[in-house]
């Protein structure tokens, strides 16, 4: 096996960065109909967007859920999701459909949580009936 030719390409542009479309400043997220992907470099730059879940530079896949179409279509009733990685390592994901009526609407953005960024910790500590001291801000589970 030997190394790829320096002007080979990945069919459907799967490459992670380099072959990405850079997004201006000051653009909004809900105008991004085509599937593709995209980046954002800066966080100066990702300040600047709109409908954008991060102020750090990220990567932004748009990807087709239904349908063959490369973009959002409103004749085609299909609908996609975009996909962003930031580089704090934090991921934010969002359907964006098209109806019968030719509307599009772009989805609430939603965190996806993994073991590096859980909302909260826990412990398995065991309490003491009646002996442990409670802490505030933190919930605990009794059981028995």
């Amino acid at each position: 096996l030997g190394a790829a030719a320096a002007n080979h390409k990945h069919p459907y542009n799967i490459n992670i960065g380099y072959d990405r479309t850079d997004i201006d400043s000051g653009r909004d997220l809900n105008n991004i109909l085509t599937m593709g992907c995209y980046r954002c470099t800066t966080a100066t730059k990702a300040a600047t967007l709109l409908n954008c879940p991060t102020k750090n530079g990220f990567i932004l896949d748009m990807v087709a859920a239904t349908g063959g179409n490369i973009v959002v279509d409103p004749n085609s009733y299909a609908y996609a999701a975009q996909r962003i990685y930031d580089l704090d390592g934090k991921q934010y994901t969002r359907q964006v459909t098209s109806n019968a009526n030719g509307k599009i609407t772009c989805g609430e953005w939603i965190t996806v949580y993994t073991t590096a960024n859980k909302p909260f910790t826990y412990s398995t500590t065991d309490l003491t009936a009646g002996t442990s001291a409670l802490e505030t801000g933190k919930v605990y589970l009794v059981y028995e």
